[in-house]
């Protein structure tokens, strides 16, 4: 399977809440399973790979017959992808897997949040994260004509757009899920089963 990753660093600290301090490595570390996972479940195998192989196959820009692609990449696509990369990041930065086991993150001269207030800062990007996908969401049904990938989806290991799966977010009392399925958005933002 190809994958380009689809933002930088850079994106992160100018898009999102992450602060300056906050090791890239573990941003890094957060951009392929919630492209693969999170943005591939939401449009797809078919136009995930079909993006994935423009962009490898072209230096990282999307070819020129391709204008919508290049659309729903830089106004929808990426804007959803920063959301899922940064409720990765808040996991990852506020809990550290060692081989002591899991240690909460504790820097000398603050204090770390509590599990609620973390939870509050999820729920936030979960919220942001559905109004990006709802726009996404209607961009692709509206141009369909020009995403026939998204429609197309055969084979052993191919995601269908909006379609649940047993991988899930948890991010407290509900499972962020089903990205593409409006029957279940509750228009708060939140996704529930």
């Amino acid at each position: 399977m190809i994958y380009v990753c689809l933002m930088d660093v850079d994106y992160m600290f100018l898009n999102t809440l992450i602060d300056q301090n906050v090791d890239p490595d573990i941003i890094n570390k957060c951009f392929k399973p919630a492209q693969d996972i999170d943005i591939q479940k939401c449009i797809g195998s078919g136009t995930y790979q079909f993006i994935m192989t423009q962009l490898a196959n072209n230096n990282g820009v999307m070819p020129g017959g391709y204008p919508k692609h290049q659309i729903l990449l830089d106004e929808y696509l990426i804007p959803v992808l920063a959301q899922f990369v940064y409720i990765r990041v808040l996991d990852a930065d506020y809990i550290k897997v060692t081989n002591n086991g899991l240690l909460k993150k504790k820097p000398n001269a603050t204090e770390t949040i509590e599990v609620d207030s973390l939870n509050r800062l999820k729920n936030l990007a979960e919220s942001d994260a559905g109004f990006y996908l709802e726009r996404m969401k209607a961009y692709i049904l509206n141009n369909i004509v020009d995403f026939p990938e998204y429609a197309t989806w055969t084979g052993i290991g191919q995601v269908n757009p909006g379609a649940t799966y047993d991988q899930q977010i948890y991010t407290g009392p509900t499972y962020y899920s089903d990205c593409l399925d409006t029957n279940r958005f509750n228009g708060y933002g939140r996704f529930y089963y």
